[in-house]
């Protein structure tokens, strides 16, 4: 946890270089969504366990933005938000930070052989609703007209549906050593990346300027969303087992990097959205340990 600290104020650091805090991010983003979480998926699908219970993780998601839509556009109409705000707030709310944080954290508290369930919640419910209705949300709010041609073909050859495209097809087959290595490192390289990335965007001037916004969303996305999810759990479903644990781990992770940018490209209120995410990361280093815990001995 202390080592995925570190690479966060790393980036914070390095910003006094101006080529590193403009150029940067964008290196080290595309890095993570090209290389490295590509390489964790195609490396962990195969372990994916194929049952009616992997509905569940695959659920949450879907849940979340769909409260997160109701929540905030019902908010945004009774105190007249701008449609940006509107737009951004339940992006930002709506989908959690489940891959480039998510998969971190699961290997320093859980260990490396539960990062299978966590691909179950990213790539079955996150990126699928982010890619999809997530998309539908950015456009509708900005204004634009919905193109699902457009919308398809993105959903198709992302880097990460490839990877997992691939990895279904190679399931029937062990993978040689070498590929087995390869993928593991670079699989290892994305909080680091992820984290120095964040790091360089960070700027609690603009925070402070948004710290309405920040508390409203992340009191959502970290605290009632994720009391709801385990509530729900401690219902219906056995709390300690290894695929409930990860899935409400997940549930409380802080807004989607991807999020973030999505609204920022579209022209949702775009100085808003790398403020909301950066304070969920900084938050995430102080509730990941209690969650944990609470998690473990309830």
């Amino acid at each position: 946890m202390t080592l995925l600290f570190a690479y966060l104020v790393l980036g914070y650091l390095i910003q006094r270089f101006s080529f590193v805090k403009t150029q940067g991010p964008f290196y080290l983003n595309k890095f993570v969504l090209y290389v490295s979480l590509p390489a964790i998926i195609f490396l962990k699908t195969r372990d994916i366990p194929i049952s009616t219970e992997a509905l569940i993780p695959i659920f949450m998601p879907v849940l979340n933005f769909a409260l997160s839509f109701f929540t905030f556009y019902f908010l945004g109409k009774k105190y007249n938000w701008s449609r940006g705000k509107t737009g951004a707030t339940i992006l930002l709310a709506g989908l959690g930070n489940t891959s480039f944080l998510g998969f971190p954290l699961i290997r320093h508290f859980y260990g490396e052989d539960y990062i299978t369930y966590g691909l179950m919640v990213d790539q079955g419910g996150s990126f699928i609703t982010v890619s999809t209705v997530g998309l539908i949300v950015a456009s509708v709010f900005s204004g634009n007209r919905i193109n699902f041609k457009t919308i398809t073909k993105k959903v198709l050859f992302f880097p990460t549906t490839i990877a997992f495209v691939l990895a279904l097809i190679c399931i029937r087959w062990d993978y040689p050593q070498v590929v087995e290595s390869i993928c593991s490192y670079l699989g290892a390289l994305l909080g680091p990346a992820a984290l120095i990335a964040i790091g360089l965007q960070l700027s609690f001037t603009q925070i402070r300027s948004y710290k309405k916004e920040i508390v409203s969303i992340l009191s959502f996305k970290m605290f009632g969303f994720a009391l709801l999810c385990l509530l729900i759990a401690l219902i219906f479903f056995d709390v300690q087992s290894p695929l409930i644990q990860i899935t409400l781990f997940e549930a409380m992770m802080p807004p989607m990097i991807t999020a973030g940018i999505i609204a920022q490209e579209y022209g949702l209120e775009p100085e808003m959205s790398p403020n909301v995410v950066g304070s969920g990361i900084l938050a995430i280093f102080i509730l990941a340990p209690i969650w944990f815990w609470l998690l473990k001995t309830i």
